[in-house]
């Protein structure tokens, strides 16, 4: 078992239904008793009236660059993913505009190495206090959602020194049914690039669109073989590294209680001011003695 993230369920008014097993979401599928609603994250819909019978838990760790996302239920973990943000690509992106219009030709800017540095799916399954003692994490493959947005107002791209290299882009999005940031499939019977590639599309006039993979970007490949798979929603989709472990232990703290509790008395300020006299008592003898060498 490669994967044992639940697939989605919709009942056929809507309304959200227990999470399935992949097998038994295939089953049902295979059995015309219901249909593909969404690719990422991966749903069906029934073609009947159900509803749901368990209790789950939706936890989040949130972060700077990086979200995680877990389901859990009781001490199975249903479905997990990891959400990149966008802030930093935004930013990075306001500061190369703005060079570009103060004109500083030779200003570099720091490079934020970006990645995922742990996780973070696993840290979401522990927030809380309804997280038990261990968790059972073997053959889950987190979703990696990134936010890449819905295009940008900037009409002509610029060289280094802030001149327009390029003619400036069409206001059309849509072309031949198909806008870029679609997750397509495309199946080349004929020509020097036959194959099948599934990626995130930049569409064309000319229809001849180029598909970006896991592994490379293959470009000029005809309208009239792609297929879209996932309708752009203002992010991309892949997934993580398989987890081998099979469980996850996690130690409570331990709070000491004292059996006689310390008393204090924040609003008691005797001391304060002795102290305060014997140092001004110090300061003016200091300044006595100065005045008689003097």
């Amino acid at each position: 078992m490669l994967n044992k993230n639940s697939v989605f369920v919709l009942n056929n008014n809507k309304v959200p239904c227990d999470p399935i097993h992949p097998a038994k979401a295939r089953k049902l599928l295979s059995e015309g008793k219901a249909a593909v609603f969404r690719n990422y994250p991966f749903t069906i819909i029934l073609k009947s009236e159900s509803k749901p019978t368990k209790n789950y838990r939706i936890k989040v760790d949130p972060g700077a660059k990086f979200t995680g996302l877990a389901l859990l239920s009781n001490s199975n973990i249903i479905w997990c993913a990891e959400l990149e943000h966008r802030g930093f690509q935004i930013s990075e992106s306001l500061i190369k505009r703005r060079q570009v219009r103060r004109f500083r030709r030779n200003r570099k800017t720091r490079y934020r190495q970006h990645g995922i540095s742990k996780s973070h799916w696993t840290d979401a399954a522990c927030v809380g206090t309804s997280t038990p003692d261990s968790l059972n994490i073997s053959n889950y493959q987190p979703l990696i959602i990134k936010a890449m947005g819905r295009g940008n107002r900037q009409m002509v791209k610029p060289d280094k020194y802030g001149f327009p290299k390029t003619k400036p882009k069409l206001r059309q999005k849509s072309f031949y049914g198909f806008q870029t940031g679609d997750i397509v499939k495309a199946v080349v019977t004929k020509g020097k690039k036959i194959g099948t590639y599934v990626g995130r599309v930049a569409v064309r006039k000319t229809g001849n669109f180029n598909i970006k993979t896991q592994t490379e970007t293959v470009q000029g490949i005809s309208y009239k073989y792609c297929k879209i798979i996932h309708k752009s929603d203002g992010y991309i989709y892949s997934f993580g590294e398989l987890v081998k472990q099979e469980s996850t232990n996690f130690v409570k703290k331990v709070v000491k209680v004292l059996d006689t509790p310390i008393l204090l008395n924040l609003f008691d300020t005797s001391e304060l001011t002795t102290v305060g006299v014997s140092v001004a008592k110090q300061s003016t003898n200091k300044s006595q003695k100065e005045k008689e060498k003097v």
